[in-house]
């Protein structure tokens, strides 16, 4: 087991700290990758429908579907059809 003098202590604001120090240049990203990143935030905006969360509406038009109403079936609908809509455009990894 560590002790508490284990962990150096930072004495900046995180802030401030993160932004010092060199940074990685973003990756290109292809438009396949931008359909699978979509389609892999469909399960979280189920889970905001579930739970009836106020995010849901915003999340499913977020990730580009139709504007649903306010009722959770009709969330769950335009999610589905978002699914329906990407899925077949996403091609497999090589």
């Amino acid at each position: 087991m560590l002790g508490a003098g284990a962990v150096a202590q930072v004495r900046a604001v995180f802030a401030d700290w993160n932004n010092c120090g060199a940074r990685q240049s973003p990756l290109d990203i292809t438009p396949n990758d931008a359909l699978e990143a979509r389609l892999a935030m469909v399960p979280i905006a189920g889970k905001y429908i579930a739970r009836r969360s106020p995010s849901a509406l915003p999340m499913v038009q977020f990730l580009g579907g139709p504007h649903p109403g306010n009722e959770p079936g009709e969330q769950l609908v335009a999610l589905t059809d978002l699914v329906g809509e990407l899925a077949p455009r996403c091609r497999p990894r090589s």
